[in-house]
């Protein structure tokens, strides 16, 4: 009997080191962070800057672990914006001429992507805009844009952007559009203008004017003429 429970718990370890073998440098979304540059819990686009996005301010780090915490390096983290155009579409993605940040675009299916590197660490600074909508339009919901790392999910974004007219370049004008969803905030979620999350759904308020403010005077989001997927 002690000879067949030395052997159970024997095969039993095998198992489990079998099985952990396989899971590993497999993404795992429990260890793994969609948010680790912080600031904001939403992706936020900018606007274009002569051929470059430098705008540090969009910067969204992902971290991708397996089951083991290890990091996932060479592993191609997608964010799928498709429902984002669904419906009452008010999200578009700069085309592949738009982006220049070591990102993939696919026009067709919405997404952009990014490859990890050593530490497990995907990079992204998305070159987009709302499109030629009403101030006051609610826009698509919370959580449109999903993300995957090798096809796991890992969770989903809300998005915002600074560029409410789709001009490519952050202005003037753009600033009347904010000021009109602050001025009339809350009435119903307007995510393109929700930067900070504070307050809740729909409460635009000092803090997203602050993150507004940094894309506007920062000289980051300068160039018009951006192309966008359809």
């Amino acid at each position: 009997m002690i000879r067949l429970a030395s052997k159970a718990t024997l095969l039993s370890a095998v198992a489990l080191v079998i099985a952990g073998a396989a899971l590993a440098g497999v993404p795992n979304a429990t260890n793994s962070n969609i948010n680790l540059s912080g600031g904001s819990p939403n992706i936020l686009f900018v606007g274009g800057k002569s051929g470059a996005v430098v705008d540090v301010r969009c910067e969204k780090q992902v971290l991708v672990r397996d089951a083991a915490l290890n990091p996932v390096a060479n592993s191609v983290v997608t964010v799928n914006f498709s429902t984002c155009y669904a419906g009452a579409a008010d999200i578009r993605i700069g085309d592949a001429t738009a982006q220049s940040f070591n990102t993939t675009v696919n026009c067709g299916a919405h997404t952009i992507s990014a490859t990890t590197n050593a530490s497990g660490i995907a990079v992204f600074r998305v070159v987009g805009a709302a499109k030629i909508l009403g101030a006051a339009d609610a826009g698509v919901g919370e959580g449109c844009a999903t993300i995957t790392a090798d096809g796991v999910p890992l969770g989903s974004y809300s998005v915002a952007t600074p560029d409410y007219n789709g001009g490519g370049a952050v202005n003037g004008s753009d600033l009347l559009f904010f000021n009109t969803a602050l001025s009339t905030s809350p009435g119903g979620y307007r995510s393109r203008y929700n930067y900070s999350n504070s307050g809740g759904a729909g409460n635009v308020n000092g803090s997203d004017f602050l993150f507004f403010n940094g894309f506007l005077t920062g000289g980051g989001s300068v160039a018009a003429g951006v192309t966008y997927c359809p």
